[in-house]
C-alpha cells in the first residue's frame, strides 16, 4: 500500500467532511506548556533544572533503580511539580471537540497531569502510558497509600515510609524509566493501526516504547506533528506545523470551522529563550502547507524552504563582509 500524500488543506476538508472519523492522538509535555508546566527536554525545561542534583545523567532522576536508593532528588522535583497551578490548553480542548464530533478513536498521552479529562475527555478514550498522580503506593511490598499524604510529605521534604512494610518509600503512580509503560498501552496499541488520521502533538517522540507506536500508523493515513521542532519518524512522511502548539492548533480549529473557547496561556518563566518569540507565531496559509518529498523519514513543510534559502542569503553576505574586513586589514598592515 502506498504512503499517503495529503497537504494540510485536503486533510482539513476530510475531517470537515467527516471521511475522517477515527482521529488517533499520541502527545507528549509540550500540549501542557502553556498552562504553566515546563516540559522536560526543551531549554528552560524541568531537565535544565536538575544540575543540583549531581546526577550522572538528567534523565536519572526517572529510573526506578535510582529512585529505589535516593528518593530526595524525586522528591525535590514533584515538590516544584506540585507547585504549578495547570489549566486546560487548546489542546486538549481540541482532542475533547473531537470526541464530542464523534470523530475522536482514541489518546494515548505521556503527560501524568491528567488534563485531557478536565477537558472533557472520557476516560475511556484516553490512556495515560507514563501513570499518573491519582495514587500512591509502596515501592517495596506494593501497599496501596493517600496520594494527598505523599504530596503533604513532599511538600515539607520528608521521605513517606510505608504504613505496611515500614520500610519501602512511597511513591506515586507514575511510571520510572526500568518499568513497564501502563497497562492499557498494549491492551489498545491495535487502535493505532486503525485510525484514519494520527495527530502527534506536543512530543519529540524520543521515548522508548512510546516512540515505537509509529511503527503501527498505516502507510495509507496522515500524519499531522503539532510540535515546535522537528522530530524523527522513521520511514514515515509527516505535515508539520511547527513553532507554538496553540498557535497551531487554533488556526486548525478555525480552519475546520469549530468553535473554541479563548483560553488564558501561562507559559513557566523564561520559557522563550528568544524574547520575540513571546509574541504569536504567525501560522502560514493553511494551503501552503504541505508534503515535502525530499526525504524518506521526516520532511519539513515546503513553506519554511524560503526560511532556510534566506538563512544561506545571510550567511553567504556575512562571509563577504568578513573577508572584505581581513583584506582591508591586510593592506593597512602592509601600509598600502
Amino acid at each position: 500500500m502506498e504512503e499517503v500524500n495529503l497537504s494540510y488543506k485536503e486533510v482539513v476538508e476530510k475531517i470537515k467532511s467527516k471521511q475522517i472519523n477515527n482521529i488517533l492522538f499520541l502527545t507528549g509535555a509540550g500540549i501542557s506548556t502553556s498552562s504553566g508546566i515546563p516540559d522536560f527536554r526543551s531549554p528552560n525545561g524541568l531537565y535544565s533544572k536538575l544540575q543540583k542534583y549531581k546526577l550522572d545523567y538528567p534523565e536519572q532522576i526517572f529510573e526506578i533503580n535510582y529512585f529505589t536508593r535516593n528518593q530526595m532528588p524525586f522528591y525535590e522535583m514533584d515538590k516544584e511539580f506540585f507547585s504549578y497551578k495547570p489549566h486546560v490548553t487548546s489542546a486538549h480542548y481540541f482532542m475533547a471537540e473531537a470526541n464530542r464530533r464523534q470523530q475522536l478513536l482514541y489518546v494515548f498521552s505521556q503527560n501524568v497531569d491528567r488534563l485531557e479529562l478536565e477537558a472533557g475527555l472520557p476516560p475511556e478514550k484516553l490512556c495515560q502510558v507514563h501513570g499518573n498522580y491519582k495514587g500512591a503506593r509502596c515501592q517495596k511490598c506494593g501497599f496501596k497509600h493517600d496520594i494527598n499524604k505523599y504530596k503533604e510529605l513532599v511538600q515539607n521534604q520528608v521521605i513517606y515510609k510505608c504504613e505496611n512494610c515500614k520500610r519501602g518509600p512511597v511513591r506515586p503512580n507514575v511510571v520510572f524509566f526500568g518499568e513497564s509503560l501502563d497497562k492499557g498501552f498494549a491492551k489498545n496499541t491495535y487502535k493505532i493501526a486503525a485510525a484514519d488520521c494520527v495527530f502527534i502533538m506536543g512530543t519529540s517522540m524520543q521515548v522508548a516504547p512510546f516512540n515505537l507506536s509509529v511503527e503501527k500508523i498505516s502507510k495509507n493515513v496522515p500524519v499531522i506533528v503539532v510540535n515546535r521542532d522537528m522530530i524523527y519518524l522513521p520511514y514515515k512522511k509527516y505535515i508539520h506545523l511547527k513553532n507554538d502548539i496553540d498557535n497551531n492548533v487554533e488556526k486548525l480549529m478555525t480552519d475546520l470551522g469549530w468553535d473554541f473557547p479563548e483560553i488564558e496561556r501561562n507559559y513557566p518563566s523564561n520559557w522563550f529563550t528568544d524574547p520575540q518569540k513571546q509574541e504569536k507565531t504567525k501560522i502560514e496559509e493553511s494551503e501552503n502547507v504541505k508534503f515535502s518529498y525530499s526525504s524518506g523519514y521526516y520532511n519539513d513543510s515546503i513553506c519554511y524552504q524560503k526560511d532556510d534559502e534566506e538563512n544561506k542569503e545571510e550567511s553567504k553576505q556575512n562571509q563577504e563582509k568578513e573577508e572584505l574586513n581581513n583584506l582591508e586589514k591586510k593592506l593597512e598592515d602592509l601600509d598600502v
